[in-house]
């Protein structure tokens, strides 16, 4: 009976060691799973760290090239590169010349008048002596419009590049356009038997009123306005210049 309790003994001894030994290989394997997972975690971390690092490099990099490309080197006069010099801009005048073609019809400046005029026709005889009774009469009264411009290939240009200066030289305007605004006109009109309106009298009436609007115009300076309207559209077109003074002569 002693044997037998023994034997039965030395029996549970080896399942509890073998209990003992599975449950020491299974704390081993999830020891191993858990650090195997953690490895794996921190593996991805490092990569995604270095993926943002290489992104922040690669930027960098994109960004000191284009800042690179926005900056030119100039040159000593020995042929040498000076670093961190930007270029200076060099205006030539066929650049000029090239924007002044730009401003086109905009150089074209536009007066207005008003006249009231009229006239008195009278047979001749001879052409020297007027027949009584024989006179007829037109007065109009109309608005205008006087149209000057400029010729700007006639327009001289300078460049003086020492002085950073732009020298124009403007021409003279002169006049592309006079005409009377036929809508305006009102007409009164004096008729004779004895010596009907004729048309070309209107026709050498209205003549007359254009000469006399150009006068008025004129006398209301609009050659002047004409060219400190141009000077301005110049001083606008050339305003990418910006290191340059313009200078009118």
């Amino acid at each position: 009976m002693f044997k037998r309790n023994k034997a039965n003994a030395a029996v549970d001894n080896k399942n509890n060691e073998a209990g003992e030994t599975v449950e020491t290989k299974n704390n081993e394997t999830i020891k191993i799973n858990i650090k195997n997972r953690n490895i794996g975690i921190l593996t991805r971390i490092i990569c995604f760290v270095l993926g943002c690092l290489v992104t922040f490099i690669v930027m960098i990099s994109v960004g000191f090239k284009m800042v690179k490309s926005e900056t030119v080197s100039t040159t000593s006069d020995d042929g040498l590169s000076l670093p961190g010099e930007t270029e200076v801009r060099e205006v030539t005048v066929e650049e000029v010349k090239v924007k002044l073609e730009e401003i086109g019809e905009l150089s074209t400046y536009q007066g207005t008048y008003s006249i009231t005029y009229g006239k008195k026709e009278t047979r001749e005889l001879l052409e020297k002596f007027a027949i009584p009774f024989t006179s007829n009469n037109i007065t109009i009264e109309c608005e205008g419009v006087v149209k000057v411009g400029y010729d700007l290939d006639s327009i001289n240009v300078e460049v003086a590049e020492a002085d950073k200066k732009i020298f124009i030289s403007i021409p003279e305007a002169r006049v592309n356009d006079n005409y009377v605004i036929w809508d305006t006109m009102n007409c009164s009109e004096e008729n004779n038997i004895l010596n009907p309106i004729d048309f070309s009298q209107y026709q050498e009436l209205i003549s007359e009123i254009e000469e006399k609007g150009l006068e008025e115009v004129e006398n209301d300076g609009i050659y002047t306005k004409a060219e400190d309207n141009l000077k301005l559209l110049i001083e606008k077109f050339l305003g990418d210049f910006e290191e340059y003074e313009i200078v009118f002569m």
